[in-house]
């Protein structure tokens, strides 16, 4: 080995460390599979990994409605009004697989579309990778519960002062 690899090795294990003290193990190794899935450097922050991610997902959107309304278009002789209503809808149906209820669960998830459409008309996605992907994202975005939520929570179980509490700091905020 030569220097150069010693020293990326170095940087590397010292990373590891640091996460796996800062994060805890679990998170060590889910940013390794993340980064392996990836071809990621180790020395990529957190930060950029996301915004990568995130610019990835955008255009395998962007491509993914692209491709089906090209086929409305070419093969069902769909034009301007009803491209224009699909592409809203997709983008209502997609926007509800991002968004969240009060108690920080998704309101409608890939594999519940998928699950509908296999068992009404006989369309098989593939489930295990849309499965896989919802829980690496609830694992690498956590759970967001509303505000409202943990004062509700707080008042019903006799901590009314840490609730109006929580909910002046909101307000002054």
């Amino acid at each position: 080995m030569n220097k150069k690899e010693e020293k990326w090795r170095n940087e590397g294990a010292a990373y590891a460390l640091r996460v796996a003290k800062e994060k805890g193990v679990e998170y060590l190794e889910q940013d390794l599979r993340r980064r392996g899935a990836l071809g990621i450097s180790v020395i990529l922050p957190e930060k950029s990994v996301e915004e990568l991610y995130d610019m990835l997902a955008k255009r395998i959107m962007n491509t993914m409605k692209t491709v089906a309304m090209w086929v409305l278009y070419a093969e069902h002789g769909w034009r301007s009004v009803r491209l224009q209503r699909f592409e809203k809808q997709m983008d209502e149906h997609s926007e509800d697989c991002m968004s969240y209820d009060r108690f920080g669960n998704n309101y409608v998830t890939l594999s519940d579309m998928a699950k509908t459409m296999q068992e009404t008309c006989g369309i098989h996605p593939d489930m295990e990778t849309l499965e896989t992907i919802e829980r690496e994202n609830k694992q690498a975005h956590g759970k967001f519960v509303s505000l409202e939520v943990v004062i509700e929570v707080l008042e019903e179980t006799g901590h009314k002062e840490v609730a109006e509490a929580l909910a002046k700091k909101i307000e002054n905020a």
